[in-house]
């Protein structure tokens, strides 16, 4: 189930491999981390062992939840984080990290004997209702958290989550300037549950590296001041050398006649 495991690594990620995954994209820049070990994690199993557990997008929300409530992942992730884990969902993981979901249009995997409210992991006071429209945009806003930031990124979704008012949600603080776009929660120094509506958020370095050096500084390792190279910089260089490879031996010409 290993994704990547590099040499030396610090930190152990766990990344919920759910049967309808979106945006793998998301991750390549923590491959590109020198310090972390990434395992996808497809079964119930005790998750003390990683210091980071991420949820992923998802292209059915309600099927997926479905999943990690049946598997015993979901008990796993709700146990995770009372052993003082962190935790953060991307897009339909920050969806499925509240405590409900509302797919009136079925649209999420839902069928028409469960259009009512279904419960989600519950470790954020929010509840998600998916809209007939989805949302697609690219968007610039500032992080609050874990430090503040320009952060660039896209939204691709068709829910929309809003804290829950007769919960207790005063622990409960928004992640970017911009509202409903994600939350955190801190329970002391060593357990954060955080949930994001933007994919490629890890692209933006400053964050990602604050984010890391906040999980390092949980166990004791000393912060870096750049973990690794601007990942942006390291993907155009990609990018550019395969245009240049395909330029040098793929006659174009052939192609468009």
């Amino acid at each position: 189930d290993k994704l990547v495991i590099p040499q030396n690594s610090d930190i152990n990620i766990g990344i919920i491999k759910l049967p309808s995954i979106s945006n793998f994209s998301d991750f390549d820049p923590l491959e590109n981390e020198e310090s972390i070990n990434i395992s996808w994690i497809k079964k119930s199993q005790d998750l003390r062992n990683f210091d980071l557990i991420i949820i992923p997008g998802s292209k059915q929300t309600i099927k997926d939840q479905k999943f990690l409530n049946e598997s015993g992942l979901q008990n796993n992730i709700q146990i995770y984080s009372q052993k003082k884990g962190n935790i953060l969902g991307i897009c339909g993981g920050l969806q499925m990290l509240g405590h409900y979901l509302e797919d009136p249009y079925l649209k999420e995997g839902s069928n028409n004997l469960n259009k009512e409210n279904m419960k989600g992991i519950g470790l954020l006071p929010i509840k998600t209702i998916f809209n007939k429209q989805k949302t697609t945009k690219q968007l610039r806003c500032e992080s609050k958290w874990p430090c503040e930031a320009k952060i660039e990124g896209f939204e691709i979704h068709n829910g929309v989550s809003n804290l829950i008012n007769n919960l207790d949600n005063h622990n409960v603080l928004p992640l970017y300037n911009k509202k409903g776009l994600g939350w955190y929660l801190q329970n002391g120094k060593k357990s954060t549950v955080a949930g994001t509506y933007i994919h490629g958020i890890f692209e933006n370095d400053y964050w990602r590296n604050s984010y890391l050096n906040m999980i390092r500084e949980q166990k004791g390792l000393p912060i870096l001041d750049n973990i690794s190279k601007n990942y942006r910089i390291k993907q155009e260089s990609i990018i550019n050398n395969l245009a240049h490879q395909f330029t040098k031996y793929i006659n174009i010409s052939l192609i468009i006649n």
